[in-house]
């Protein structure tokens, strides 16, 4: 078992990670298994579905290819469909967004993960999520602001406080006990070696090479499929595969509007893909939600919520279906969010933000 495949038996997360983000989790994997504080993000990315890398003041931004999604920001007005399907209306809106431009492509995610914990017949639900903001250009920027672990919902802070008001819980994951904790940590933003890239169909790809994409629906879908890395046999279904691709297009790349378009659109149809239908996301916000099940993952449904106002993806986040025990995520209730990845904001910039290291 390879370090991906420990960081997935934790976070049980979507296939398709980000480079550094594979180190930020790799070095929780181990913080976690020892108790230990969580240590500073390396210099290169990768996504997982759960706790994450990155933050800092957001530079000021130059031509918006998606408008920035602040905190505090009231919902866009509902516009009218031009279309009955979620998938379709998405594509025709951020297809028609002008293509920005400027040095940096700048990002600010929300990426969090739950647990259940406390005592059979009085347990609750706790949280915790990384504030992810990177700027991709020459040179690439990156901080995190790790949140530590907290009661999620109004109903888990009242079962916590009469749990004691706990700052710490234990876990096991894979045989090892591990601690989490309530403790903050991070915030700094350092200046990468490398460019950052994207992780699309199992491989590396620039800001350069995400221009030149397809963008047509069928012609980005067969190139996604002829370029796809190795995978373990049957580990990840193509329906998974191209759910995930359209998760990185949509949410943190720099991909250019035709090519955002022709990843809805290559949904469309998709083998175990259903509509949701209005919803509101982890963070509150509301939105469309089409959902993707997947037999190598029972129990849980993967979701794309889009805001039908602009077409812009707010977020991604992995679902309970079913109550019961779900693989390593414990007893869940039918509903839970399990994992999630929220957009904040995604825009060009020329200004590099300000940095805690040389």
């Amino acid at each position: 078992m390879n370090d991906l495949d420990e960081i997935k038996n934790l976070m049980d997360p979507p296939p398709g990670l980000t480079d550094a983000t594979v180190q930020a989790a790799r070095s929780r994997l181990t913080a976690a298994a020892q108790g230990t504080a969580r240590p500073r993000v390396r210099s290169r990315r990768r996504r997982t579905g759960g706790l994450l890398a990155t933050a800092s003041v957001l530079a000021a931004a130059a031509a918006v290819a998606i408008p920035s999604l602040r905190d505090g920001d009231a919902p866009a007005p509902a516009a009218p469909e031009p279309s009955g399907n979620i998938l379709v209306a998405a594509a025709e809106r951020i297809g028609s967004a002008p293509q920005g431009t400027g040095r940096f492509w700048t990002t600010h995610l929300q990426i969090g993960t739950t647990r259940v914990v406390g005592k059979p017949g009085r347990s609750y639900v706790i949280e915790a999520n990384n504030d992810v903001r990177q700027w991709t250009g020459k040179p690439s920027y990156q901080g995190d602001r790790f949140s530590g672990w907290h009661p999620w919902r109004p109903v888990d802070r009242q079962t916590w406080r009469r749990d004691g008001a706990p700052g710490t819980w234990s876990e096991t994951v894979g045989g090892l006990q591990g601690t989490l904790s309530s403790r903050a940590s991070g915030g700094g933003v350092q200046k990468l070696q490398e460019e950052l890239t994207f992780m699309l169909s199992g491989r590396k790809v620039t800001a350069d090479q995400l221009r030149t994409l397809p963008t047509e629906p069928a012609a980005l879908r067969d190139h996604l499929r002829r370029n796809r890395g190795p995978a373990k046999e049957g580990a990840i279904s193509d329906a998974g595969w191209l759910f995930a691709d359209a998760e990185t297009l949509l949410l943190e790349a720099p991909a250019p509007p035709k090519v955002r378009s022709a990843a809805y659109r290559m949904l469309v149809g998709l083998p175990g893909l259903r509509e949701i239908g209005p919803v509101t996301d982890a963070l509150g916000r509301p939105g469309s939600a089409v959902a993707l099940r997947e037999p190598e993952r029972p129990g849980t449904e993967r979701w794309l919520v889009v805001d039908r106002a602009t077409g812009r993806l707010l977020s991604t986040q992995e679902v309970a279906t079913r109550s019961g025990r779900i693989g390593r995520q414990g007893v869940r209730t039918a509903g839970d969010v399990l994992t999630y990845r929220a957009a904040l904001a995604a825009r060009w910039t020329n200004d590099p933000p300000k940095t805690s290291t040389p």
